[in-house]
């Protein structure tokens, strides 16, 4: 456990009562997180993700984690081995904190992962983003970075111009990107040019 001092302590715990503007998320609208099948391993479906790749999951080993036609034990069976190495990772962190913090759980093991996913489907019910987001961490908003618009408060929408514009590489791409504003696909840079102003013009 880390040690503050007394200034790092009160600054913690002035920090602790600010309102907050989250600038980066990928979180779904609510009611498809809570229509989903939650447990412990939704704390792993992120950045954890590389983590336990690089530390030799195969990649069908990981998204067995998320087949629920599996037992959660044959599940954490495949798990347990990859999360001794990466448990004490940057990303590895978040679900901890998450764990103890939302779930009351001091560690993710073999003796608490059942304890833990029946936790995490309890919680998993309408109004768990203003539970967890607003009330708890004092979230104002969410800036969610879900290439979607059909979200509610606390989420805010952001479109990736520069994926949508930039990301071209098939033809078909080219041609659903100018279906959507009544244009002919472009033959060259400055039609290109005029589609994406176009495009912009629409957002």
């Amino acid at each position: 456990m880390m040690k503050h001092t007394q200034t790092e302590e009160k600054l913690i715990g002035v920090m602790s009562e600010m309102d907050i503007i989250d600038s980066h998320e990928h979180l779904p609208p609510e009611k498809e997180r809570t229509d989903a099948t939650q447990d412990v391993f939704t704390l792993f479906s992120e950045y954890t993700h590389y983590d336990l790749i690089s530390a030799g999951m195969k990649e069908d080993q990981y998204q067995s984690l998320f087949d629920y036609s599996l037992p959660l034990s044959q599940r954490w069976d495949i798990f347990e081995p990859y999360w001794q190495v990466i448990r004490y990772g940057s990303y590895a962190r978040a679900a901890l904190i998450a764990a103890k913090e939302v779930y009351g759980v001091d560690d993710i093991n073999r003796s608490n992962y059942v304890k833990l996913s029946e936790q995490i489907a309890a919680e998993n019910t309408s109004g768990i983003y203003q539970r967890l987001l607003v009330e708890k961490c004092h979230i104002k908003a969410v800036i969610t970075d879900a290439h979607r618009t059909d979200v509610d408060l606390p989420l805010v929408p952001v479109m990736r111009v520069d994926t949508i514009m930039t990301g071209i590489r098939k033809r078909d791409q080219l041609e659903t990107l100018a279906a959507c504003v009544d244009k002919p696909v472009p033959k060259d840079l400055d039609e290109h040019l005029e589609l994406a102003k176009c495009c912009l013009l629409k957002w």
